[in-house]
Formats: structure tokens, sequence, C-alpha cells
């Protein structure tokens, strides 16, 4: 990855296949993971950590770092972000649902992702270009992580930890 796109402030982070879908919000129950995403947002002044946007329906994002020579998936912190550099971050997610319709059932035409394209162009300063050629990047990235299994490290945010200091909480 080059200089300039280390210093992006909003990044496509290809999900490793086998782990689609394993995340807090699946793995906590509901009441644990509102509690959780809500302080995630109030600790973010309730603005967009990456774009600085507010008054949205936030999405409490899980950030996690790739060790793609260990095949491994750490869960770095939770962040707070609107809906758009969200879908930006989980850009092969949002372009599947656009291509089979999930899309426009969510609400989102087919031109969506020339929003997300422009949004991210606009919060990194690039030009569609750049974008074109780091997607196409990110796009083997993809294609790699897709092909191993990661093994997922959730470090302070281990689901049993968690439900265990909101219970603790509770009986204060």
């Amino acid at each position: 990855m080059s200089s300039l796109h280390r210093e992006w402030k909003l990044r496509v982070q290809p999900v490793p296949k086998n782990n689609w879908g394993d995340n807090l919000a699946h793995l906590l129950p509901d009441e644990i993971w509102d509690h959780l995403r809500k302080e995630v947002y109030k600790e973010s002044g309730y603005l967009c950590e990456i774009c600085r946007k507010d008054n949205v329906a936030f999405h409490c994002h899980e950030n996690w770092v790739y060790n793609d020579r260990r095949k491994t998936q750490n869960l770095e912190s939770l962040m707070c972000l609107c809906p758009m550099c969200h879908d930006c971050i989980h850009w092969y997610r949002s372009e599947g649902q656009v291509i089979r319709g999930k899309g426009k059932i969510q609400g989102y035409p087919n031109s969506y992702l020339n929003t997300l394209r422009a949004h991210f162009c606009r919060v990194n300063h690039c030009n569609y270009s750049v974008f074109d050629y780091y997607l196409k990047r990110m796009l083997r990235v993809r294609a790699v992580r897709t092909r191993n299994d990661y093994e997922l490290i959730y470090g302070v945010y281990l689901p049993e930890r968690i439900e265990q200091a909101y219970y603790q909480r509770l009986k204060k």
C-alpha cells in the first residue's frame, strides 16, 4: 500500500469470507449490543469518526486489523460511523447488495455505488481514477483473504467479557 493510502481516513476492509457475519452484533444479546453501540456513539460526540457527519442513524463498526501473513483478524476498536462511511468500508458487501437487488429493497438505487465512490473520494481528497486503482488492489486483497481461514481475535472485546461487565454494572 502506498504512503498516500496509509494517510486516508476511509479505507475498504475486505473481510475474509469464513468470517462474514462473525461480529459482536450477532454474538451479544440485543440488549447488550444496543447498550455498547450507544456508548460508542456517545463517546464519539454523536459524530461519524471518519467524515464528522452528524444527525444520521449511526452504525457501530468493528474496526479489525488484519495480519495476512499470520491469517489473523484482530478487533482493535469500535467506531461510530455514518452509513456512507460504513458502506464504503464494506464496499464489496455494499456492491453485492446493489447488484443482487437487495440495495433496491433497502432503498438504495443502482447509483448508490457512485454516491459511495464520491463520498470516499471527498473524505480522502482523491480523484475517481485513484479510487478505482485502489479498489482493484483491494479486490486482490479480498481474493487472498477469501482463500484462507482467518482466526478471529476479539481481545478486550471478547463477547463473554463484555457480557460479564454489562451484568456487573446492572447489579450496582
